[in-house]
Order: structure tokens, then C-alpha cells, then sequence
């Protein structure tokens, strides 16, 4: 019994199989099918898109294209949809299909459905005249032509119809008809009903225009297009058809590694899959195997830098290696076999540079056009090979600066973690002309995209899942940027000053550079020796005309802002100077003080006589810092500081005031001064990290800066970094660093940090008037430059490399010097 009633229900079941088989069918080839199916049928072969609104009219549909699409559409416009709106069928959904065909702008047509009878819609409306109608397998197909040339085709059969300004494209509808069950229309089966917008993208022709090469050739896709975006992006996602296989394993959700080395400038980036064709054809060339495949541990990364226009400036390829003293010994072996490598060194990097055509054969297959040129380098775990050695150095400066971990932001991060582990992929900030290509597209097809939309778009090998993603812009925000940087010389630069929103260095042969804030050469000069101290801006002649001031070994100069020395100068000196020169406003005229060698310090008048009492005031002992002047009370104080740690103050005529203050131990930091109603004070460190606060008759007390007794080359600096306008003790102590001052009458500590690196040497940078100053640090050997906060944060964007102390232009846009050239970077 049991097995004739389980053979009962098979045979009912097999029967209502059979009729929900044939019923299927039915539907599915037309007896009666949806509206929308229908619709999708007659959707040409090859189209680049569908646009399919199952919820709006025709008529609504048509308010739509004409709005975007008016400047292509050839009708005219009044009395077309004047036309369309009138008759039934226009409150009936409909398609809109775009070839957008680069030698034809008018490949378009619509789809739509219900009945349309010849007496409300076939019958052509003024100003078109009806031309003889043709039959194209089996289906009558209308022609109108208006007075100034325009034509327009028409068919209608099975509850649809289509016009066209091209006959050959509703031909074409007919011929698809005809050839039911297309792979592409299957993606539409288990679709929405009711979803607002919803789109096809074929992407048969879309190589050609757009030359990205993750869509490949005769390959159809679909998509659904959202009914809106918003400021957080959106994401479209699609399937390949005539594919079964689809990977379920993931990259884990981690981000790549190659993160940790990605410029913040640049443009595009493209990931391969091992999988992918192209690189599979690359790793068989014999350049390939022979120098790469070794120690290359997997597809490499593409990264893409493109001016303004989208005009590619440089392309690199990052290949991760667990081998990177076998990629040198390889990479360089085939430098020395070719006999035309030369080696560049940038900071603490070596880049190569190998002048050979053979590389092109290996990475031609991956779409590199590359010159005779090649460099690389290594960056962390990586190698980096491209063929712009002036770019590979500006991305080395972004790594010295440890500015690469705020290159992605998190939407993109969030794209690749999700990747298969086989797929290829693209990304564009939207600088580029494919992206604006497919800008244009999507806008057309009435989807929103931001104007600065930046694209990533994945696919994957031998499967059919593929996704496009689209935001406004990155989320990580920019702290530094650099704007130009200027070669001036073979030779290192010595210094970097800023006078007068212009650029001045030096290099160590003492040719000495003026540039204008923009990077241009103005004047040279070459000096006797190497400048001491800073370049101060005085003013001179009866027109108060700016000029310059600085010192070198032998002499004192004096320069316009053309190049041309001021009269009397340059003024030789009869022993070394020992520190910088310094100009001041005094009671009978300006006078400038030199620090020299044997305890001498020189005061002149501007008209070069010398000073009396100053010329030369002897016995001071070694002065390696410039005379501070302040005036008080009626009296000029000159406050002169020796290394062996006494704090001198004198008067105009060259008398103390009290005797000299002992700081207990050597100085190497210069002393400041503070005269306000509220604090009135000179302050003075030892290199052990007691300072002297000094009032007017010479009454002191000390202060410790630092906890360690047994500390010595302690650097301090009195600024305003923070609290109220009373200065600041900022003292570092090999990598310890720490801010003191005054919260009321409590002398407090800001804070305290231990740095990552010894540190040389510690001065303040004020980057614009009335802001307060940043705290400097540099590192010789490392040649990079820090700036803290007032908080002692390390300000994004640094370190950046750098051999010289920097200096700011206006506009925050800080100068530095590196071997023989001047950089400026904007700091946000």
C-alpha cells in the first residue's frame, strides 16, 4: 500500500510539474508574459544600457530624458511629446535603451507597452510626414520624417511597441524578439517588482570607449540603479551571465598590506588577480622569469598618477615580496648586466635607474607604455618599479613623513576587504576620462552621481559576481600637502630662510639662492662663507627701502631684494664672527652687534662707524648666540650670553648693569627676555636643564626643567606655545621632551613625551602671525623634520624628510631643504 500511494503522488506531482513547466513557458516566451518581460525582450543586443521604471509612466519617463538628455535627442521636443503624452499607452511603463555610439549620438530608442492601434499611434503627428512603411521579419515597420530631416521608425506588435531615430535599431528590437532566451535577460527573473529604477549595462561595446579592461569584451552584465544617492555613495551590483561558479572565500576582512606605502596624491589604483589573463600573459615572458618571478610574491598593485585634465602623469607597480634581499641581488644583477644602471640616493633610499627597453616585455600585457627609463626602489615589504624617478621621490617623501597610513578612506577600505580572493579590480578618485565617461552615462540614464565621484569597480575570474561602488570623496581628511619643491643645487643646502614672503638658502659651496614664493629662481650670489645666525629684514635710505642683513665668518652683508649689496657693505671683519648680527632701532640712529672670536663683540652705526664701547667690547667670553636688546625704564639692556653659562647684561656705552648672572653650567640655548606690564623678566638655560629667571637688578632664582640631575645637552626654548602670554619653557633632553609654564601663579607642566627618535635639535615655528607656534624637531641622521602641537601631538603629515631647519611663508605653507633642493608644503 505504501509504495502504490507514494507512486499516486509522484504521478500527481510529476503532472503539476508539468503544467507549472508549461504554464512557464508560456510566460516566459511571450503568450503572456509580464509587461515588463515583454519589454526586456525587445531590448536590442549590445545595448549599453536599460533603463526600466515599472512604476512610472511613459509620460514620466519622458519629462526625465528630455531633461537630460535634450541637447542629444533629435526631435523636436514640443510637438514629439505633445504627442506621446496623448496617446493611451503613454501612462504605460516603459524602456529607455542608450547605445551612446561614438560616431552616432542619436542611439536611442523607447520601448513601450500596451497596444498601440494605428489610429492613435501610428499615424504620425505634425510636422512628420509618413514615409513608405517596410517589413522586417515578418513585422511592419513605420518611417516619419519631419521638414528639417529628422527621422523617426516605428513598430508595435504582441502589447509593445518602439521607436527609434534609426531604423536599424528597431530592427534590431525585432531581431532580439525573435531570439528569446538571451542569457542577459535571465538576471531580470527574480528582480523587484516594484523597485523604482531599475537598469541593464551591457558592457559588449563599452571597452572601447572607456578602455577599462575589467569589463570584458561580449560579456553582458545587468545592474539595478537605485532610485537616489545619497552624500554616503552607493553601491550597483551585478552578475556575469553564462557563468556557474562563484568563490566563497574572502581576503578576511583585514586591509591589504600595501596600504602602509600608498602615496595620499594619487589617482588610480588597480589590483590584479592571479587569475586574470593579463597577468597570467605577463609572468611568461622571459624578463619576467628570469629577474621577477623569484622573489615577486603575488600580482602587484597598479598605481596611477594623472594631472588635472586626467592626462596619465606616471604609473608605478608595488610588488609585494617576502624576498627583498633577493629582489635587490636580482634587480640589481640585471642593472650591472645591461651596464647602464645608476644609482640616486634620496634621503636614506636608493633608487635605480637602468636604461633598457626589455622592460616593457614583461609589462606591456598589464598596459604599461614604458620608456627607456625604469627605476625602483624598496619600500617597506615591497618594490617599487615605474618609470618617473621625480615622482617615485615625491611618494618617498610622503612615506618619510609617515603620511601613507590616511591615504584610503574607509569606504574604500571597506570595498577591498570584501573582495574575493580571485577578483580583479579598479579604482579612480574620478580625475580620469573613463570615469567621466561613465559619469555621463549614469547621468543620462537619470541616476545622480556626485560630480567628484570617485569609482571602485571589481570583477571576478570565472565567476559571475561583479560590483561598482561610487562616493563623493575619500574620508580621510588632508594635513599636508606638498606644493612644489625646487632643485637648486648638487651640492647639500645649509639653511633656509624666509624674509619678506620669499626663499633664501644656501648650499655648501656658499652659493647663496633667492627664490619667490612660487619656486622661481629670482637672484644668486656667492658668498665667502658659510651664513651664521638668521637673515634679519632691516629697512634703509630715506625711503625706509628693505633690505637684508646677515653675517657670514668674514664679514657682515648687506643685500636689496634685487641682489645688489647695499652701499658699504660687505663689511669685513677682522676676527671670525661667532654668531649671527643683529640690527636695532637706538637713540641716535640704528646700530648693528657681530659676536666675534676672542670674547669681542662689534656695534656699528648703519653709515659703518663703529660703535663707542662696542668696537670691539672685549672679555666676554665665547658668544655663539646674537645680542638681545630690550629698552626699560629710560635705559637700553643688551643681554649677552657666553657658553661657559654667565647671562651679561650692558648698557648703550657698553657698562653692565648688575654683574653677570652664572647659570652653573655650559649654555647652548640662546636667552630670551620678557617686558610687559605683567611679566619682566630675562631668562637664561644651562644645558642641564636649569633655567635663570633674571629681573632688572639682576635678582634671579632657578628652575629645573628636567627630573634627571645627570642630563646633559638639554636644549631649551622660551615661546608662547601655550597658556596665558607670559613664555613658556620647552626643554628636550635626548627623546625626552616636556612644556612647563604658568597656570596663574603656579609654575605647572604642560605635558611630557618621549619621542621615537633622539632628536638634534628643538626651535618653535609660528606659522602665520597671531597663531600660535608650532614646536620643531629634527633628526640629522634620519634627515626628517617633526612639529608637535601645543599638546605635544605629533601634527599629521610628519615627519617630513629634511636636512636644514624650516621656515613658514605665509599661508601656512612651510619651507624646507633637502640635499640640493627647497621644498614647501602646505600645512592645513
Amino acid at each position: 500500500m505504501i509504495g502504490h500511494k507514494d507512486t499516486f503522488f509522484a504521478r500527481i506531482s510529476g503532472a503539476i510539474l508539468l503544467v507549472l513547466g508549461s504554464l512557464g513557458a508560456l510566460y516566459w516566451f511571450g503568450v503572456f508574459s509580464s509587461p515588463i518581460k515583454k519589454m526586456l525582450r525587445a531590448a536590442p543586443d549590445g545595448a549599453i544600457a536599460v533603463v526600466l521604471t515599472p512604476t512610472d509612466s511613459l509620460t514620466s519617463q519622458l519629462q526625465t530624458a528630455f531633461a537630460v538628455n535634450g541637447d542629444t535627442l533629435p526631435l523636436p521636443l514640443g510637438s514629439a511629446f505633445a504627442f506621446f503624452s496623448s496617446i493611451s499607452v503613454a501612462q504605460q511603463p516603459g524602456c529607455l535603451v542608450w547605445y551612446n555610439l561614438p560616431d552616432d549620438p542619436a542611439t536611442w530608442l523607447f520601448i513601450g507597452s500596451g497596444n498601440l492601434r494605428e489610429e492613435q499611434g501610428l499615424t504620425p503627428p505634425s510636422p512628420f510626414q509618413a514615409e513608405p512603411a517596410t517589413r522586417y521579419r515578418g513585422h511592419s515597420v513605420y518611417h516619419w520624417r519631419s521638414p528639417e530631416g529628422v527621422e523617426l521608425s516605428l513598430a508595435a506588435w504582441k502589447g509593445i511597441w518602439v521607436i527609434a531615430p534609426r531604423a536599424y535599431l528597431v530592427e534590431e528590437s525585432i531581431r532580439q524578439w525573435e531570439r528569446p532566451g538571451s542569457a542577459w535577460l535571465a538576471g531580470w527573473a527574480n528582480r523587484p517588482r516594484r523597485q523604482h529604477w531599475q537598469g541593464m549595462f551591457f558592457a559588449e561595446r563599452l571597452p572601447q570607449r572607456s578602455a577599462n579592461r575589467f569589463l570584458p569584451e561580449g560579456i553582458h552584465y545587468w545592474q539595478t540603479i537605485p532610485e537616489r544617492t545619497d552624500t554616503a555613495g552607493s553601491t550597483i551590483q551585478g552578475q556575469k551571465m553564462g557563468a556557474s561558479r562563484k568563490s566563497a572565500s574572502r581576503l578576511g576582512g583585514r586591509s591589504p598590506a600595501w596600504e602602509r606605502v600608498l602615496p595620499p596624491d594619487f589617482e588610480e589604483l588597480r589590483g590584479w588577480s592571479t587569475h586574470d589573463p593579463e597577468w597570467v600573459e605577463a609572468t611568461q615572458s622571459t624578463f619576467f622569469k628570469e629577474y621577477l618571478a623569484e622573489w615577486n610574491a603575488g600580482a602587484p598593485l597598479q598605481v596611477g598618477f594623472t594631472d588635472p585634465s586626467g592626462d596619465v602623469l606616471a604609473t608605478f607597480w608595488v610588488f609585494p615580496t617576502e624576498k627583498l634581499t633577493r629582489a635587490e641581488n636580482m634587480l640589481a644583477a640585471y642593472g650591472r648586466q645591461q651596464g647602464a644602471v645608476q644609482l640616486d640616493t634620496h634621503a636614506i633610499f636608493t633608487i635605480h635607474e637602468v636604461r633598457d627597453r626589455q622592460w616593457q616585455e614583461a609589462l606591456q600585457p598589464l598596459g604599461m607604455a614604458m620608456g627607456e627609463t625604469a627605476s625602483w626602489v624598496q619600500l617597506d615589504s615591497f618594490v617599487i618599479l615605474g618609470d618617473s624617478p621625480l615622482v617615485l621621490k615625491r611618494w618617498l617623501d610622503y612615506y618619510l613623513a609617515d603620511a601613507v597610513q590616511a591615504t584610503l578612506g574607509s569606504s574604500l577600505l571597506a570595498a577591498m576587504q570584501s573582495l574575493e580572493k580571485n577578483q580583479s579590480w579598479y579604482f579612480s578618485r574620478g580625475t580620469n576620462r573613463p570615469s567621466r565617461e561613465l559619469r555621463g552615462w549614469f547621468q543620462r540614464l537619470g541616476w545622480p552621481v556626485p560630480e567628484d565621484a570617485q569609482w571602485f569597480f571589481a570583477t571576478e575570474a570565472n565567476a559571475p559576481g561583479w560590483s561598482m561602488q561610487v562616493w563623493p570623496a575619500l574620508d580621510a581628511q588632508a594635513t599636508l600637502q606638498l606644493l612644489w619643491r625646487q632643485p637648486l643645487s648638487k651640492r647639500p643646502l645649509t639653511g633656509v630662510w624666509v624674509v619678506a614672503d620669499r626663499v633664501f638658502t644656501q648650499d655648501d659651496q656658499h652659493q647663496f639662492f633667492a627664490l619667490s614664493e612660487a619656486g622661481g629662481t629670482l637672484w644668486s650670489q656667492t658668498l665667502d662663507s658659510k651664513i651664521i645666525g638668521e637673515i634679519q629684514l632691516i629697512e634703509v635710505g630715506p625711503g625706509a627701502t628693505p633690505a637684508l642683513l646677515f653675517s657670514t665668518r668674514s664679514a657682515v652683508h648687506g643685500y636689496d631684494l634685487q641682489g645688489r649689496p647695499l652701499a658699504g657693505f660687505p663689511l669685513p671683519l677682522a676676527v671670525s664672527a661667532t654668531a649671527g648680527v643683529r640690527l636695532y632701532p637706538l637713540s641716535g640712529g640704528a646700530a648693528f652687534f657681530q659676536p666675534a672670536a676672542g670674547g669681542r663683540v662689534y656695534g656699528y652705526r648703519m653709515n659703518g662707524v663703529p660703535l663707542e664701547g662696542w668696537s670691539p667690547r672685549e672679555n666676554l667670553g665665547e658668544v655663539t648666540q646674537p645680542v638681545l636688546y630690550f629698552p626699560f625704564a629710560g635705559q637700553d639692556y643688551f643681554l649677552v650670553q657666553d657658553r661657559r653659562g654667565y647671562l651679561q647684561t650692558l648698557s648703550l656705552s657698553g657698562e653692565f648693569h648688575f654683574p653677570p648672572v652664572t647659570l652653573s653650567a655650559p649654555a647652548i640655548s640662546p636667552p630670551a627676555f620678557q617686558w610687559t606690564t605683567t611679566s619682566q623678566r630675562m631668562i637664561a638655560g644651562n644645558d642641564r636643564g636649569v633655567v635663570r629667571v633674571v629681573v632688572a637688578d639682576g635678582t634671579n632664582f632657578p628652575l629645573r626643567l628636567v627630573a634627571d640631575t645627570s642630563a646633559r645637552q638639554v636644549q631649551v626654548v622660551f615661546t608662547n606655545v601655550a597658556g596665558d602670554e607670559r613664555l613658556d619653557y620647552l626643554a628636550l633632553s635626548g627623546r625626552e621632551i616636556s612644556l612647563h609654564g604658568y597656570t596663574g601663579n603656579r609654575f605647572a607642566l604642560w605635558f611630557s613625551r618621549t619621542l621615537p627618535v633622539r632628536m638634534d635639535t628643538l626651535y618653535t615655528l609660528e606659522p602665520s602671525a597671531g597663531k600660535k607656534p608650532f614646536i620643531a624637531l629634527e633628526n640629522f641622521s634620519r634627515q626628517r623634520l617633526w612639529l608637535l602641537t601645543s599638546a605635544g601631538k605629533t601634527y599629521p603629515g610628519f615627519p617630513i624628510p629634511a636636512s636644514t631647519p624650516a621656515a613658514f611663508l605665509s599661508g601656512n605653507r612651510l619651507v624646507v631643504g633637502l640635499d640640493g633642493e627647497v621644498s614647501v608644503y602646505q600645512v592645513y
